[in-house]
């Protein structure tokens, strides 16, 4: 037995030197062997031997020496003028981690093994040492990548660790002492022993497109976004509560903007936040400067202004009652007593700031759209084992109804965001799910699996109108990775150049607006650049050819366009369409089949020749393709056949070598000659244009005079959708002018021209002064003074139609024009 040392100790391993390793129970034992010395003789000199750490292991060997292991220091007697030799062990451990290197003696030499002449007197030999740590590196998952840096440090050195990613890996995080850290190559301080976790995981592609980088708040919590580009959330300045903010750009979607408290909520000393926005620019949140927190509306004097008034609601609620969700038609979603039960505020009228409360509708809910839709996320079980969870959707009777229908979306799973037509996105055991709906808003519809990238777990937060999804990848050690998942790809957002480290995602606009939180406190908006259709020249017209100029744009220069699209029909549709693609690189214009499958035969630009299919057809004379700084310019010399007869619409759309691409864009419409038809749409003047007011001139016609027209209809939006746009309706024999809902559902008061007052939607405004109503022969003229929200921005379509007063008799729907609301 060894004194000291534990009974079940067992020995592991011995060196060169005789010291054995031992692991017990309580810790790991080193016995290094010691010589029994013997009594000095009558010449003998003491001699020491230390170390600048002591418990340094030695050895002496030489006649006269006292040979033997030692540790220091240790007097030995020796005879004078004897040779002794004395060996250091270096490397020399005690304990696992952590060793001691010899580096010289501090008289001088720095050999070891030293022989030592042994002096006549007594005398000290100090031998140097060096302290030094090991560093372990770990990787997770096993054979996912490699690290360079492993091994022995001297104290307080720095370490540089490189990591070495596996093929279709990448380093997603260094785990350091409890701590997370970032960089490649890691450069780390080494105190200590020190173990560094390096975690890979798939390789997730950067996002195709660039985006602007703009910091809303350098310190605070972000609430939400909506389709202008408004950002609301809580910012914090030193030590005050926080404060609701309301950021707006300075042109919609833009990159610069103005940040302003919301106004009118009370100040004192608890929070206030904001945590939505809906498109008119109706603000909701919570202030908690009342005996209870207390949810707020903040409704805007104009659609997106910075002014406006405040409406608490709920008087001072039960505790946990806040405001979370608002959309379109102004109606309001949150808990109301802190235990999962819901509220759902729905106002008097769209966007007012009276209205009643339906409790207890659904819980766990995640998100309220347009239509008024619920996802909700609820507990499935038999009472013998622990619930499930399962995504259901609540689906109004009517839009904006406060009473319908519950159905599950999926056997489990949770609920996580909602578009304004109904899907649904949430996740599942295997990863993440899309719900899309086979009509806008229908109950029946299509559930897609949307498996999440090796190694992570994926955990989608909503998505907008497009499809674009948003969440968060956690990763190997709870790395948290934000992404965007479009056209079935992920994209890691972590990687967009200039953005902070450690983001969540908050929302995504129809846009493409990202809006995030950051670990640090800063909020960021994300507003990608890619290239975008500008403009077409002639706006309007009609005539079966017309030579067209069609201008493109891209922020990184016209070569790096790599197709410029356009695509003339009644509707979006490429299927018996003149629907062309132009490639920039190879300088061909290509023209669609009539399936809208195929592309036909390449025309050369600026040559000769001719592209045809039986909707129109373009001949190289008189045709060119011209770039300069970051615009190109297609001349198109067109014309259209005989059978393509009507009222289109001219979509341009834009992509660049990074596949980034601008989405369809209406820019124009061209009328090409027909028969006429009974009664009949004349046409708008100014029938393209830009702005967000303008005086607008409709004309409509009827062989049996202007007196027999019934009804007349303008619709403006960007499709042929009633739904969220500017639909009037004009009734001749009353001379009254409705606007038709938010909902496309019904009719708001009428409004008599020629007078005074206004009516209006979350769209538009029309107003009576300005406006008339006039009939002469055939032909009724409408003026209408009209006004359009910022929430409504983007390139919209003028559709018309007519109805005779019999309603038996109707032109249909017509593409008359075509405005850019700015």
């Amino acid at each position: 037995m060894v004194s000291g040392v534990p009974a079940s100790a067992a020995a592991v391993g011995i060196n060169d030197h005789g010291q054995i390793v031992l692991n017990a129970a309580n810790g790991v034992y080193l016995l290094s062997l010691t010589t029994p010395l013997p009594p000095p003789g009558p010449n003998d000199v003491p001699v020491t031997i230390a170390s600048t750490a002591a418990g340094r292991a030695f050895t002496v060997t030489g006649s006269g020496c006292r040979p033997g292991g030692y540790t220091t220091p240790q007097t030995l007697s020796w005879t004078p003028g004897s040779s002794c030799t004395v060996t250091f062990v270096s490397p020399h451990s005690t304990e696992i981690g952590t060793r001691y290197v010899f580096a010289n003696w501090t008289d001088g030499p720095g050999a070891n093994p030293r022989v030592i002449a042994t002096p006549a007197q007594a005398a000290t030999y100090t031998a140097s040492f060096g302290l030094q740590y090991f560093l372990t590196v770990l990787v997770s998952p096993a054979g996912t990548g490699t690290v360079g840096g492993a091994g022995w440090y001297n104290a307080n050195a720095n370490a540089i660790l490189t990591p070495e990613p596996s093929s279709g890996f990448r380093l997603v995080s260094w785990f350091v002492a409890s701590a997370s850290l970032s960089g490649s190559p890691l450069n780390v301080p080494v105190t200590a022993p020190l173990t560094v976790s390096a975690f890979f995981a798939a390789l997730i592609a950067a996002p195709p497109v660039s985006y602007t980088v703009t910091q809303i708040v350098a310190s605070g919590s972000a609430g939400g976004l909506n389709n202008l580009g408004q950002v609301v959330g809580a910012r914090v300045l030193g030590g005050s509560p926080r404060m609701a903010f309301l950021w707006t750009p300075s042109v919609a979607n833009g990159t610069t903007g103005s940040l302003n408290t919301v106004p009118g909520l009370p100040a004192g000393t608890g929070d206030n936040v904001a945590s939505g926005i809906n498109d008119r620019g109706q603000v909701v949140g919570n202030t908690g400067n009342l005996p209870y927190t207390q949810p707020f509306l903040w409704t805007p004097n104009t659609p997106n202004g910075t002014s406006g008034s405040t409406i608490g609601f709920l008087g001072a609620a039960p505790f946990g009652s806040s405001a979370e969700f608002i959309n379109g038609f102004g109606q309001i979603l949150g808990p109301n007593d802190g235990h999962g039960q819901s509220f759902l505020w729905t106002p008097s009228a769209p966007n007012g700031s009276t209205g009643t409360i339906n409790s207890g509708i659904v819980s766990g809910f995640s998100g309220l759209n347009d239509f008024g839709e619920i996802p909700f996320t609820s507990e499935i079980g038999d009472g013998d084992e622990p619930p499930l969870p399962q995504p259901e959707l609540f689906i109004p009777t009517v839009a904006n109804g406060t009473t319908g229908t519950e159905g599950a979306l999926g056997s489990y799973g949770t609920a996580a965001g909602i578009n304004n037509y109904g899907a649904v996105v949430g996740a599942n055991f295997s990863g993440g799910f899309v719900f899309r709906p086979d009509t806008p808003n229908g109950r029946a519809g299509t559930t897609t699996p949307i498996p999440a990238p090796a190694g992570w777990q994926m955990f989608p937060l909503t998505l907008n109108d497009s499809g674009q999804v948003i969440g968060l990848l956690i990763g190997p050690g709870s790395i948290q990775s934000p992404f965007l998942y479009a056209g079935g790809t992920f994209y890691d957002l972590s990687q967009v150049s200039g953005l902070a480290t450690g983001v969540s995602p908050v929302g995504i606009n129809d846009h493409g607006q990202i809006l995030v939180s950051a670990s640090g406190g800063g909020v960021y908006l994300l507003t990608p650049q890619v290239p975008a259709p500008v403009s077409v020249s002639p706006a309007s017209g009609s005539a079966f050819g017309q030579t067209m100029v069609f201008t493109f744009s891209d922020p990184r220069g016209w070569r790096d366009l790599s197709v410029a699209n356009i695509l003339i029909n009644s509707a979006l549709d490429g299927r018996s369409a003149c629907y062309l693609a132009y490639s920039q690189p190879l300088n061909v214009l290509y023209l669609v089949n009539d399936a809208g499958t195929a592309l036909l035969p390449g025309l050369a630009m600026n040559g000769s020749g001719s592209v045809a299919n039986s909707q129109c057809m373009v001949s190289g004379a008189g045709s060119s393709a011209i770039g300069g700084g970051d615009t190109l310019t297609l001349t198109l010399n067109l014309t259209f056949g005989t059978g393509f007869a009507g009222n289109k619409i001219v979509y341009l759309a834009a992509g660049d070598a990074a596949q980034d691409n601008s989405g369809w864009q209406a820019l124009g419409t061209w009328s090409v000659p027909g028969s006429a038809v009974f009664p009949s749409v004349g046409g708008v003047s100014p029938a393209s244009g830009a702005g967000s007011a303008e005086i607008f001139t409709f004309t409509f016609g009827d062989t049996k005079g202007y007196q027999d027209l019934g009804v007349v209809d303008i619709l403006i939006n960007n499709f042929l959708d009633g739904r969220q746009a500017c639909y009037l309706a004009y009734s001749r024999p009353l001379n009254v002018l409705y606007v038709v809902n938010d909902a496309g559902t019904g009719l708001s008061n009428g409004l008599a021209l020629n007078g005074s007052g206004s009516i209006g939607n979350s769209q538009c405004t029309v107003s009576s002064a300005g406006s008339s109503a006039t009939g002469s022969g055939n032909t009724l003229t409408l003026v209408l003074n009209m006004s359009f929200t910022a929430a409504f921005d983007g390139n919209r379509v003028i559709y018309m139609a007519a109805r005779d007063s019999t309603d038996a008799n109707n032109s249909g729907w017509q593409a008359m024009g075509s405005w850019s609301v700015q």
